[in-house]
């Protein structure tokens, strides 16, 4: 089954789903007022031949941040590298 990543049209992932088809996954992304300027499709089809088996989807780490640079607090980052 295929994995949908939305992303904005600065290339940033929005939302990343497991859906049936494609229709579904922007119905999905309708209703949670979400519009994709762009959308890649992962299937297991792209692990085949890969050299490692193994694929990233979506990478987070921990970031210290503060929207005016006091009271900083740890902030989850999401990174599709």
């Amino acid at each position: 089954m295929p994995i949908y990543i939305a992303k904005t049209y600065g290339g940033e992932v929005e939302n990343v789903v497991l859906a049936k088809s494609y229709e579904l996954a922007q119905a999905y992304w309708q209703g949670k007022k979400i519009f994709a300027h762009s959308v890649v499709v992962r299937t297991e089809e792209d692990l085949k031949d890969h050299i490692t088996g193994v694929m990233p989807i979506v990478n987070t780490k921990i970031i210290k941040a503060s929207p005016f640079g006091q009271n900083k607090k740890d902030i989850l980052a999401i990174s599709n590298d």
